[in-house]
């Protein structure tokens, strides 16, 4: 018994040892690097010239690879001109004329001072303002004539002037002042006249007033 278990430690012994001389394979070494030759990096032709598949860079040698886009040429470049400056609506240079809108504006105001003559309307004492008047139609022209300057060159100016001339948004208050100026006037006129003329208009005023209602009754029975 003792024998046959030595015989068989003998064979599993000799069956490692036999592994064991077959294991590691024996060391390659990796074949010698090839040098690339810097003026053929491509190989060369069969005339010996270097191979150049991908061009030559500027010192005549064979580019490794294919060139990028790289930097774009002066002439390639897109010509950019820079657009001329454009003035703004408010810009000095205006070449908008202001001066025959502003005499109709003074012609306005020059109709509504001539108007009041002065004279007292109940408690309230007015001006002779005919004086005043001659002297601002005697300077209207000049007056007219700066301010179209000063309209030109100003946008604070500009914008009034645009306000109380042509169709401007503040036209309507010099025909209020004008229109009322005249309606004062002539309601002081019509104090200082004679007790005949205010009876006049006094008659006046009560047939065109019975005119009215005469009008405004016979509208109603047609109406019904």
């Amino acid at each position: 018994m003792t024998t046959a278990v030595a015989d068989v430690d003998a064979a599993f012994e000799a069956a490692l040892s036999a592994d064991a001389g077959r294991g590691v394979p024996a060391y390659v070494p990796a074949p010698p690097r090839q040098e690339r030759d810097p003026e053929a990096p491509h190989g060369r032709a069969e005339d010996g010239s270097p191979l150049a598949p991908y061009g030559v860079k500027q010192d005549g040698t064979p580019r490794l690879r294919e060139p990028g886009p790289g930097r774009p040429k002066a002439e390639d470049k897109p010509r950019v001109t820079s657009a001329p400056a454009v003035k703004a609506a408010g810009a000095k240079a205006a070449a908008a004329d202001y001066t025959d809108d502003l005499l109709g504006l003074g012609t306005a105001v020059w109709l509504g001072i001539s108007s009041m003559k002065g004279g007292a309307l109940g408690p309230v004492r007015l001006p002779d303002c005919r004086p005043y008047a001659a002297v601002w139609k005697q300077t209207l022209p000049q007056m007219a004539a700066v301010w179209n300057t000063a309209a030109q060159q100003n946008d604070q100016v500009r914008s009034a002037v645009e306000k109380f001339t042509g169709e401007g948004t503040m036209t309507w208050v010099v025909g209020v002042a004008v229109v009322s100026a005249g309606f004062v006037s002539s309601c002081v006129e019509l104090a200082k006249a004679p007790p005949e003329v205010r009876a006049n208009a006094t008659a006046a005023n009560d047939a065109q007033l019975q005119a009215y209602v005469s009008r405004q009754v016979e509208a109603m029975g047609a109406a019904a």
